[in-house]
């Protein structure tokens, strides 16, 4: 069942205005690009982005989602694409996994607004969510810039009503060719610095308008919550306190200023870094010298014993033990901690194959690599021309789970079997064959001392 958080955003973005909706799967991001009827993922973040500002050059509207650690893949475009600004809206969901539920570890993408600026949102209830969406793409042309929405886990889990309105009626944009704004390069880079400037001011002016403030009697005790931070527990804990809420990157700087002007205390909650709180506290520095500043953000539960140890493909992992390997790298997928535990390095999505390139450069006899479709795909393929111009004798193991597997089986856009026919490859049907097959092929893929591919379809 869809949850409501989900379908509120998609009816925002609808009745926003949304042409096209782009995604790389990972913590809802998929869920929200599936309910906006999505056609297919793309191969990664990076080309993700490319072909979202791409629908925005043409002058149609574009949504993008996809998952926070995904941004770092995707930063390249994202950052330049701060400096050129946009044609048609241009909206990004980062669908942020505080908690460590569904990541290798916590980031907070919130630290990207700090290179560039921009607009960000982080919306604390459904019906704000519901009016953000609607109001993005509207936004994004208006102050000629990517809009961001990030969402939390909390914000996932909200069940509030939204108040549903008309469709915003935006007027049709023409393709739009402009060097001096859309080519980023030495020529153009000071005067689009220029600009970038100006429209920051510009935001700056606008959050200030964009907050929601709730008194109580003049309390001189505060809480400023930041998106859906302020959870039950909280709402109990600071009944008595005056609420202000923050929606939006950059802060609201003056009004956060007249709120904590007459207070004693003040309490930031937020989700991830202490980001804002240390904003706010390099705001007032020291002007008020009797308040009392605290942070508090979510502490993140140990989880990892709860964490399931994979062995759906135990009779690979154990040939694979079995041969004894130099070095086993993986990737990121359901498999990365098996059962067997034979996986000696994992860094990130895709890099198994570069970082096997690496081992054996650095002296490693024949490691064996082992990823997902989606995660080959994603980056790994990539690295496979580099393996071959440098010689380089090593297993690649490609678990073929005809689709992404780990965030529902979407389609891949492209096939994993699209490689260079000087590599060597072997497919075998992992339920049609035994342990000791296996072992046998990984021993020939060995001996070998080629770069070779087993293909293992599921």
């Amino acid at each position: 069942m869809i949850k409501k958080s989900i379908k509120t955003l998609c009816d925002g973005f609808i009745d926003g205005g949304v042409d096209n909706v782009i995604n790389f799967p990972g913590f809802y991001s998929h869920e929200i690009f599936d309910n906006l009827n999505g056609d297919r993922i793309s191969l990664n973040e990076r080309v993700a982005f490319d072909i979202s500002y791409g629908i925005s050059l043409s002058g149609k509207r574009s949504l993008l989602t996809i998952k926070n650690i995904g941004l770092n893949v995707a930063s390249d475009p994202f950052l330049h694409s701060l400096l050129s600004g946009v044609n048609g809206g241009m909206v990004i969901v980062i669908t942020e996994d505080v908690d460590v539920v569904a990541s290798q570890e916590r980031q907070d993408s919130r630290h990207y607004h700090d290179f560039f600026g921009g607009m960000w949102f982080e919306p604390n209830s459904l019906n704000s969510a519901y009016n953000i969406a609607r109001q993005s793409f509207y936004l994004s042309e208006k102050y000629d810039t990517p809009v961001v929405i990030r969402l939390t886990n909390n914000f996932f889990n909200l069940i509030d009503d939204y108040k549903k309105l008309d469709k915003i009626k935006l007027d049709k944009i023409k393709i739009s060719k402009n060097s001096n704004k859309y080519i980023i390069y030495p020529n153009y880079w000071l005067e689009q610095k220029k600009r970038l400037d100006q429209k920051n001011i510009e935001i700056d002016n606008f959050v200030d308008k964009f907050i929601k403030y709730i008194p109580y009697k003049k309390s001189k005790l505060g809480v400023i919550a930041v998106g859906a931070s302020l959870e039950e527990s909280y709402l109990k804990k600071y009944k008595y306190w005056d609420k202000l809420f923050i929606e939006t990157y950059p802060i609201p700087k003056k009004t956060i200023q007249k709120f904590i002007n007459k207070k004693n205390e003040v309490v930031v909650l937020e989700q991830g870094d202490d980001l804002v709180f240390k904003k706010i506290e390099n705001l007032i520095q020291n002007k008020n010298k009797n308040l009392v500043l605290k942070s508090k953000i979510k502490i993140i539960s140990d989880e990892s014993k709860n964490w399931i140890v994979w062995d759906n493909l135990s009779k690979l992992f154990k040939a694979i033990k079995s041969i004894k390997p130099s070095f086993v790298v993986g990737d990121v997928g359901q498999f990365t901690v098996e059962s067997t535990h034979v996986i000696d390095s994992c860094l990130c999505l895709g890099s198994s194959v570069g970082n096997g390139i690496g081992l054996v450069l650095g002296g490693v006899q024949y490691p064996f690599c082992i990823t997902g479709d989606a995660s080959f795909l994603h980056s790994g393929i990539q690295a496979l021309s580099e393996a071959v111009s440098r010689k380089i004798s090593m297993g690649i193991i490609v678990i073929d789970n005809n689709g992404s597997v780990s965030t529902g089986g979407q389609k891949l856009i492209s096939s994993i079997y699209n490689i260079d026919k000087k590599i060597d490859k072997i497919e075998i049907d992992y339920n049609k064959i035994s342990l000791q097959e296996i072992k046998n092929v990984l021993i020939k893929m060995r001996n070998s001392n080629k770069l070779m591919i087993l293909y293992v379809k599921i």
